[in-house]
């Protein structure tokens, strides 16, 4: 059984993602569209996705923008925010998780479990931004 926790890239946002974006207060800081597309988005192309040529890394750069873009409301920071802390979820966390557990059934010995659990902290073990709950 593996598993991810909703919102789990809020971590990533508060142990890398400072040294990505340069801010000093997660609460605080303002995320435009031009630093999600230029550089949390390459970020994750650059370092996590690793293509092998400049024509690639302007597709994914493009497919990523259009995942996790809200449409109804792009240029809002805290959507944004929470576009990357999605981003991150996923790369960080989500993704990896899929891939144990697709690579344990496919062995054929037992089970295999995937889990996401969404549940609403009342404290939280680890400093989290004061707008992500969940973690």
């Amino acid at each position: 059984m593996t598993g991810v926790n909703n919102f789990d890239g809020a971590l990533y946002l508060r142990d890398v993602r400072p040294n990505i974006l340069q801010y000093s207060d997660i609460n605080t800081f303002v995320l435009t569209r031009e630093e999600f597309i230029g550089i949390a988005i390459s970020a994750v192309v650059i370092d996590i996705i690793k293509p092998k040529n400049i024509r690639t890394a302007l597709i994914a750069d493009e497919l990523l923008n259009k995942q996790y873009t809200d449409w109804q409301h792009p240029n809002e920071s805290a959507t944004l925010l929470f576009s990357v802390t999605n981003m991150s979820s996923d790369v960080a966390f989500f993704y990896p998780a899929v891939s144990t557990v697709k690579g344990h059934a496919s062995l054929g010995k037992g089970k295999s479990y995937l889990y996401e659990l969404s549940v609403v902290p009342t404290t939280h073990a680890l400093e989290t931004p004061n707008w992500i709950y969940g973690i």
